[in-house]
């Protein structure tokens, strides 16, 4: 059976190929922040939040007339979208060299051929790490009450960083186990 080479630089291609793709978990993110929406048409972005949590009603005596329960409060923040910037770069070198799995000694495979293989790879890679980042977030907000974005500059130096702080209160690091544990 021969191996069908496909257009990688073709829009339609790429589009089918990403449909096709097996996307990465993202369980905080689908189970904790559900309607976050991905995309801004701007630099800055306003959240607003509610710190309230679920609320459990009150017990109330026998006959009393119930007890009044307050509303919760939302707070807002406005921020620096983050920016995604990854990319890799396929040189010469690369799809002259044996690839990962490649058969060692008998490969028939071009560099054209390699080349292709690689971008493939490459676009699974590069849409997988912006899912882990996001998950990465979402892990970060549910552990600490904030997250960090660090922005890169082209040489590898930091050069932004900003942090979206939620305010949680109910960040105790001591372990559960701990008769002094305010679980």
């Amino acid at each position: 059976m021969a191996l069908e080479i496909y257009d990688c630089t073709d829009t339609l291609v790429l589009l089918a190929a990403i449909d096709m793709m097996d996307k990465p978990s993202t369980y905080l993110q689908s189970t904790f922040f559900p309607n976050v929406y991905p995309f801004f048409y701007s630099t800055r972005i306003a959240v607003e939040y509610r710190n309230q949590g679920r609320l459990l009603a009150p017990y109330a005596v026998e006959g009393s007339k119930g007890l009044n329960v307050g509303r919760g409060t939302s707070q807002i923040m406005e921020f620096s979208a983050p920016q995604f910037g990854v990319r890799r770069v396929i040189g010469q070198r690369d799809v002259e060299m044996r690839q990962f799995g490649e058969t060692p000694v008998f490969s028939t495979l071009k560099p054209e051929d390699r080349a292709r293989a690689m971008q493939a790879q490459d676009l699974n890679d590069l849409l997988a790490m912006h899912a882990n980042r996001k998950e990465k977030m979402a892990a970060d907000i549910l552990q600490y009450g904030k997250t960090t974005m660090k922005a890169y500059a082209d040489d590898g130096r930091v050069i932004e960083t900003e942090e979206i702080d939620f305010g949680f209160t109910n960040t105790d690091n001591t372990d559960w186990t701990v008769s002094t544990a305010d679980i």
